[in-house]
């Protein structure tokens, strides 16, 4: 249901003028997705409750560097004098939880069924930016797997996080070093992908006692199935086409594979005591904001079903 463009070699030249043109292009796109990342995070952030408390679970745990967004009173200046760099108390509760979150890039979040509809990665980049917004303005830890080590914190990071996840595109990791107990990972994606491998992927995290939230980006297209007629479809991933003269025949079975598809996911949270929240690119990105912001705010890792899961938005 989508192109592929082809790329074309040219002198040096040609090549650094691409390179521009692209950097160029790239930081009016993070610009674009970040402020409609903010209008969002307005939405939801007067009514999103911090989830810090005081108590035994504050702990000292250990010391760490100053980093660029750090409150000063966070810095211990007794130990920093006796150090050749400011110096951080982190609390046991703050190392030990981390907010991860994956974006899918492949090429299938590319497609986009219109010029109005946004494609499924720029609205999944729009939602984790507009999360990040919001949780790292509530002293929050954020992080990327095997891109940011270690979680970073605060609000001026925002723009760190959309470089990453614009310019070096990571990979969506479902196994990483960096899930440790009690993280909170957030997967954000179309998850067109074997329903087997993503239920022993998803198992996996369970184990680990990570509170897991399923964000499912689809296109109003992917879901309705409008084709009629003469129609070529192209898997995005692999290239393979194919064509058919009555588009239109194939719609009901279609329509019911897709929502068995996403019903198994549902179902798949839902064993797990995780969140699923199935969000389609032609309703609002607060929709789905609103909807993870009640979820993490519940706090506890394995306590966050209450009629939270398979939320359709």
């Amino acid at each position: 249901m989508s192109g592929i463009a082809g790329n074309s070699k040219g002198p040096v030249g040609a090549s650094v003028h691409n390179l521009t043109a692209e950097a160029v292009a790239n930081a009016g796109r993070i610009g674009a997705l970040m402020l409609q990342a903010q209008k969002a995070a307005e939405t939801v952030s007067p009514g999103f409750h911090q989830r810090r408390k005081r108590g035994p679970g504050d702990s000292f745990w250990q010391y760490r560097t100053y980093q660029q967004g750090d409150g000063a009173n966070l810095i211990d200046w007794r130990k920093s004098a006796r150090s050749t760099s400011l110096l951080v108390r982190e609390q046991e509760w703050e190392a030990a939880h981390t907010i991860w979150i994956n974006v899918d890039q492949t090429k299938s979040m590319q497609f986009s069924s219109g010029k109005a509809i946004q494609s499924k990665q720029d609205r999944a980049l729009v939602i984790a930016l507009a999360l990040s917004s919001v949780l790292l303005g509530q002293g929050e830890r954020i992080g990327i797997p095997k891109t940011t080590r270690p979680a970073i914190g605060g609000h001026s990071q925002l723009e760190k996080l959309a470089l990453n996840w614009t310019s070096k595109k990571p990979e969506f990791a479902f196994d990483s070093g960096d899930y440790r107990s009690l993280n909170h990972v957030v997967f954000i994606s179309d998850f067109l992908t074997d329903i087997s491998d993503l239920e022993q992927n998803i198992s996996r995290l369970a184990a680990n006692r990570c509170a897991v939230y399923l964000v499912q980006i689809s296109d109003p297209a992917e879901r309705n199935f409008p084709y009629r007629g003469h129609i070529t479809f192209q898997d995005p991933e692999s290239g393979q086409r194919y064509r058919t003269p009555g588009a239109q025949d194939l719609g009901e079975g279609y329509r019911a594979k897709f929502a068995a598809h996403c019903d198994h996911i549902k179902l798949i949270a839902s064993r797990n005591e995780f969140t699923s929240v199935h969000h389609q690119t032609d309703n609002q990105a607060s929709d789905c904001l609103l909807a993870l912001k009640a979820a993490i705010g519940q706090g506890a890792p394995r306590s966050i079903s209450n009629g939270m899961f398979g939320i359709d938005l």
